[in-house]
């Protein structure tokens, strides 16, 4: 595990040691993120899954029977308006989970990249979707796209950085 975040940190803070043992520092440039508009503003929860044309475009639905989260589905945010299913059961591989915050919007972890129709890929946090660059050219661009343009090498940062936190936050 020490190994693991080590190599992280090593990544994204530009630390390199050399065969001599010397240690030396990259000086790598990163623009700041801004921080795009709430898209989720909370978390309906039900016992039965809605039919797609029941899932409005900034509908975020969690499908909980017997205490169990099942499915949390919701519209991809690049305007394509395909419903996005994501299990929330353990016993399937992958598997998400989903937390609330404090004013009730949904965070998942890990992110959600499509590998089919538009090939988004994008956290969600706190309500707010967080585009990596590494997604399909194909995706249509959205108004609030707050990554637009970024190197594959700045997707995955941004990833690591979002994968640490919620490694801290979900404790897995």
């Amino acid at each position: 595990m020490f190994n693991i975040l080590h190599k992280i940190f090593r990544e994204l803070f530009g630390r390199e040691s050399s065969r001599s043992g010397e240690t030396r520092f990259i000086s790598i440039k990163c623009e700041p993120l801004a921080e795009p508009k709430v898209h989720f503003n909370s978390v309906t929860v039900t016992d039965k899954t809605p039919k797609n044309d029941a899932v409005g475009d900034k509908d975020f639905i969690m499908v909980v029977y017997q205490g169990k989260p099942l499915w949390a589905l919701f519209r991809c945010p690049c305007g394509c308006r395909h419903v996005i299913s994501l299990s929330l059961q353990k016993i399937h591989r992958p598997h998400w989970k989903v937390r609330k915050y404090s004013e009730g919007r949904p965070t998942v972890y890990p992110s959600v990249w499509q590998n089919k129709d538009c090939c988004s890929h994008f956290w969600i946090r706190d309500g707010r979707v967080y585009w990596c660059g590494n997604a399909d050219k194909r995706v249509k661009s959205s108004p609030d796209r707050t990554m637009r343009g970024q190197s594959a090498f700045g997707a995955m940062k941004c990833g690591m950085v979002y994968l640490i936190i919620d490694y801290i936050n979900f404790g897995l």
